[in-house]
Formats: C-alpha cells, sequence, structure tokens
C-alpha cells in the first residue's frame, strides 16, 4: 500500500476498546482509519471521511449495523462494508451478505485475514477499469 494513497477505513463499533485497538493497528498497517461509536456519529463521519471499506458491528443500540448499511450504500456507492460481529451462523452471514455487506468477520476478527480482504479492496480500486 501506497503512503500517498492509503485505504480509508470506516470503523463503526459501540465497543470503544475494540474500535479504537482496531483503528490503531490499522493505522500502524498504513491505513487511514477513523472510529465512529453509533450509527449517527457513522453516518456523519461516512460523509466527510469517503471510506473505501467501512467495518461495522452488527448489534449496536439505536441502529443496528444492517439498518445503517442499508442508510450508507446510496451515499457510498464506490466503498465496500464489512460486517463485524460476535454473531456465529451461516443464517447471520447470509442476512448480512443480503443487507449489503460484502464480508462477514466474527469477533475477534483475524487480522491478517482483514488485512488480506483490505489489500483485495485497494488492489480492486487501483486497478484500471
Amino acid at each position: 500500500m501506497t503512503a500517498k494513497n492509503p485505504l480509508r477505513v470506516l470503523i463503526v463499533d459501540d465497543n470503544h476498546d475494540q474500535a479504537d485497538s482496531l483503528a490503531v493497528l490499522l493505522q500502524l498497517r498504513g491505513y487511514e482509519s477513523k472510529v465512529a461509536y453509533c450509527a449517527k456519529t457513522a453516518r456523519d463521519l461516512a460523509a466527510a471521511f469517503q471510506p473505501d471499506a467501512l467495518i461495522v458491528d452488527l448489534n449496536m443500540p439505536q441502529i443496528n449495523g444492517y439498518d445503517l448499511v442499508g442508510q450508507l450504500r446510496g451515499q457510498l456507492t464506490q466503498a465496500t462494508f464489512i460486517a463485524a460481529t460476535g454473531m456465529v451462523g451461516e443464517a447471520y452471514r447470509q442476512k448480512a451478505l443480503e443487507a449489503g455487506f460484502a464480508h462477514y468477520f466474527v469477533k475477534p476478527i483475524n487480522v491478517a485475514k482483514l488485512r488480506e480482504t483490505l489489500e483485495g479492496i485497494k488492489a480492486a480500486q487501483d486497478s484500471p477499469a
């Protein structure tokens, strides 16, 4: 990943420690990351930040991750949505994919696989259309 054009990643999770830790880890790997602890903040931040990828917790108070993706998909047409959840099972994964998530990670997130996913997103963006 080039430092001049890092992948922008928005992390949306009501668990502050998990969100902040993941943001720092991504920054150390060369990504530009920002954190939102609720869906409302995520909507506001997404408009200004224009993330390339969003890592979204599915279980959040007020507005869950499924609904948030529904609200943001029209605004962030080029972004890739990644579900991050403690819910295990094919039914949950399928529901996330149907809601608009491209990837599904069970917490604790396998950082190597997440990085591989983010590198794939970056490579797809950088390839000529």
